[in-house]
């Protein structure tokens, strides 16, 4: 049965499975040291190094190899326990991963830069802040208008933020 939501998953979605097979002949590029774009728009180009994002970023798959695994050869890269396989679904997570980081590291730092303030805790695409109760609803306002704001080095992503406060991290959630 699980196969069956597969194959109708990968049928509706043809685009982002060749985005995980464009991904999975990146990991060639960067062995080879070629610098070649993954992606159509050319905002994600492999490297000796890695995967550079449009943010400056390098995703690093370091000892990159291919090694033979239950009779089929497969990528990995890292060594000891620490050797992990990889393929082109896991790179385009990674990707998405780094640049939403990028993204909410950039508009932290923006917030900080105009108010003074530094986040108090992150919790995956949170930011969390201690402010008095009575600055909370401007605050807010403050830190919705930069997180709504694209990044420099991507002015055409479309973002968007929603936010609350409360006396507690659990009421304002």
């Amino acid at each position: 049965e699980a196969a069956s939501y597969i194959v109708g998953y990968r049928s509706k979605h043809p685009e982002i499975v060749q985005g995980w097979r464009a991904c999975d002949r990146s990991l060639q590029s960067v062995y080879d040291g070629s610098e070649i774009p993954i992606d159509p728009w050319g905002m994600c180009i492999t490297n000796a190094h890695g995967i550079r994002l449009p943010s400056g970023r390098i995703v690093r798959y370091p000892k990159l190899r291919v090694e033979c695994i239950r009779g089929r050869n497969q990528w990995v890269y890292g060594e000891g326990r620490f050797k992990t396989g990889i393929y082109g679904g896991k790179i385009d997570e990674n990707i998405v991963q780094a640049l939403a980081r990028d993204v909410l590291k950039d508009h932290k730092f923006e917030f900080f830069k105009r108010t003074g303030l530094r986040s108090a805790l992150d919790v995956h695409d949170e930011l969390v802040y201690v402010v008095p109760e009575k600055e909370a609803p401007p605050m807010l306002d403050a830190l919705l208008g930069v997180m709504r704001t694209p990044p420099t080095w991507w002015p055409e992503l479309a973002v968007w933020a929603e936010g609350s406060s409360g006396l507690t991290y659990g009421a304002a959630k």
